[in-house]
């Protein structure tokens, strides 16, 4: 049942307003409670959640109108009688600056004051529906941001991201115009990747982060957003504008990795940068494919301009002396095939591009990515048209923006790839976002 405060200085008014109030509802007496003077119902309104509270303006102390300025300052809403036996102008404004939401004159009729409390108890119970509404959002996007956490955690354990997943997680956090950096790790000796070895790769991450100001955080408290596979780590950092730059977070890195284990840690870093965390992480998987024990950090530069692709002549590799690693046939592949994948590439044409030979080429792109030529471009344009179908593009668009001109084969190598056709593609994204 709804509570009521009134609160007079005088015994009689707080009777009579008793007695209409219980008269004219199914309130007791048990659901009205009295104050003498307006600090006794400040007191009272602090301690317990009322629906209605009336107001005498003339009260020893302080006043009603002061005790509504005390309700406001200490953030109670709740909706306010005021009632007056003086109808002085001055007393009506400060009411109103109050957000008072009656004002009545003594004496006032029964009908006035049961059709002013109809009127502030209606007032309460929305407020009290739009709060519970408000709780309800607040739970439903605090599910959605777990979620959107641990799609990011597993799609980072993979080394991999999805651009709708990336979309979300940046939304949710409001990072979508920070600056971010990528950074992949593995071990130099993949057959001596247990699990405290892992532990310890994130220990120098963290710690390099730290140290370089860039934030692992995502500013979701303490939950670091990162995760670890069986040889490859990945995460998403977020520099803070103390940050000293890519080359340093590398130097960090190592030494954090010297200090937590006796470690030989590669890492390939790409950014900071505000382009697509998916550019970012697929290029920083990249650079840690080139990084090797003599050189263990690599870093990618990715130029704005070009958010998908980057050319091999950005590639800056820092080695403990800061010695250049030249290229292999394989980096500078990979880079070829990125920045021109919609094109009708081949293996043959791209050798003579690198001057190589296709059967050479095929076997250092086969083991520097675990993957063929034509594995590798299909991978590509598949993750692209995912990206373009997900940001609205049609079909038929996506086919041809991503270098097929048949849309039936494309759809076919698309069901190959992702199990399923496109437009199926898109409505099993579209259900499970919004589960």
């Amino acid at each position: 049942m709804p509570r009521i405060l009134i609160a007079d200085d005088e015994e009689l008014e707080r009777e009579a307003l008793r007695f209409i109030i219980r008269s004219g509802t199914a309130l007791s007496d048990d659901d009205i409670h009295e104050a003498g003077s307006g600090r006794a119902a400040l007191e009272l309104l602090k301690k317990g959640r009322y629906d209605v509270v009336f107001f005498d303006v003339m009260m020893p102390g302080m006043d009603g109108i002061a005790a509504v300025a005390g309700m406001r300052d200490a953030g109670i809403d709740t909706p306010v009688v005021i009632l007056s036996a003086h109808d002085r102008f001055e007393y009506a404004r400060d009411a109103m600056r109050l957000g008072v939401d009656e004002y009545l004159l003594k004496p006032a009729s029964a009908a006035e004051v049961l059709g002013a409390l109809g009127r502030c108890l209606a007032q309460s119970e929305e407020k009290l529906r739009l709060h519970d509404e408000e709780r309800s959002r607040r739970a439903k996007i605090d599910s959605a941001e777990e979620f959107v956490l641990r799609e990011m955690r597993s799609r980072l354990a993979e080394c991999r991201l999805e651009p709708l997943t990336a979309a979300e997680f940046l939304a949710f956090f409001g990072l979508e115009g920070r600056p971010r950096a990528a950074l992949c790790l593995r071990l130099a000796r993949p057959e001596s990747n247990t699990g405290s070895l892992r532990s310890a790769a994130g220990r120098a991450a963290l710690a390099a982060a730290a140290e370089t100001g860039a934030s692992l955080l995502a500013q979701t408290g303490d939950r670091a957003i990162y995760g670890t596979g069986d040889t490859m780590g990945s995460m998403l950092l977020f520099p803070s504008s103390r940050s000293p730059g890519a080359d340093a977070m590398l130097d960090a890195m190592r030494r954090a990795a010297r200090d937590v284990a006796p470690i030989d840690l590669l890492a390939g870093l790409c950014g900071p940068s505000t382009d697509n965390p998916v550019t970012l992480l697929s290029i920083a998987a990249d650079a840690c494919s080139l990084a090797i024990p003599g050189c263990p950090t690599v870093r990618l530069s990715v130029p704005a301009s070009a958010a998908s692709e980057f050319r091999s002549a950005d590639i800056i590799a820092k080695g403990t002396a800061g010695v250049n690693m030249a290229l292999t046939l394989a980096a500078k592949a990979v880079g070829l095939i990125r920045r021109r994948f919609q094109e009708d590439l081949s293996l043959e044409g791209v050798a003579s591009e690198l001057g190589a030979s296709p059967s050479h080429l095929s076997r250092m792109i086969a083991k520097e990515l675990g993957m063929g030529f034509s594995d590798f471009l299909t991978h590509l344009r598949m993750e692209r048209a995912k990206e373009l179908l997900l940001t609205g593009a049609s079909v038929k668009e996506a086919s041809l923006l991503v270098g097929y001109r048949d849309q039936a084969y494309f759809s076919r190598v698309f069901r190959k790839s992702e199990g399923t056709n496109p437009v199926d593609f898109l409505a099993l994204t579209a259900r499970k976002y919004r589960k």
